[in-house]
């Protein structure tokens, strides 16, 4: 399935919650270290608890994603109209897969590498996609991040 809300925790206490990727959540921080969780809950209901992210408050704000850390990526075109580019941005050389969902969590395609350089460029051939809302979980060392594909 694909997350479809995400409740943010700190300090084992109920910030909100969160459906619009990237999930993320913006409290006010203490001094000292702040314990920062997220229960992701996906479409069919299944619930998967992130690993706890010690923050250090020094601010007296903070902003917390619930998927952070190094690797991210990013598409372009977005809306597109057939070809979707990605990239992937991480410290190191690692594996990789991603995943495309249509709006009702069947899967449309996907692909993978074993071995991805840590700044990488790789184009998706969308023209045979219908127009509508789209999902795409990309995955690297077991670390899923999704992002929302818009297709004319």
């Amino acid at each position: 399935g694909f997350i479809v809300s995400v409740d943010f925790f700190i300090n084992n206490i109920f910030q909100r919650s969160d459906t619009i990727a990237p999930y993320s959540t913006i409290w006010k921080a203490t001094q000292g270290n702040n314990i920062v969780t997220a229960k992701a809950k996906d479409n069919k209901g299944k619930i998967t608890i992130a690993s706890a992210k010690n923050i250090r408050g020094i601010l007296t704000s903070g902003v917390a994603d619930v998927w952070s850390h190094e690797e991210t990526f990013s598409l372009f075109p977005n809306p597109t109209n057939s070809e979707l580019f990605v990239q992937y941005n991480s410290t190191s050389k690692s594996s990789l897969s991603y995943k495309i969902y249509n709006a009702i969590g069947e899967l449309m395609k996907q692909g993978s590498s074993t071995d991805c350089p840590a700044d990488s460029l790789f184009s998706l051939d969308l023209s045979s996609f219908h127009s509508g809302n789209y999902i795409i979980e990309v995955v690297c060392d077991g670390k899923s991040r999704f992002k929302k594909i818009i297709k004319y």
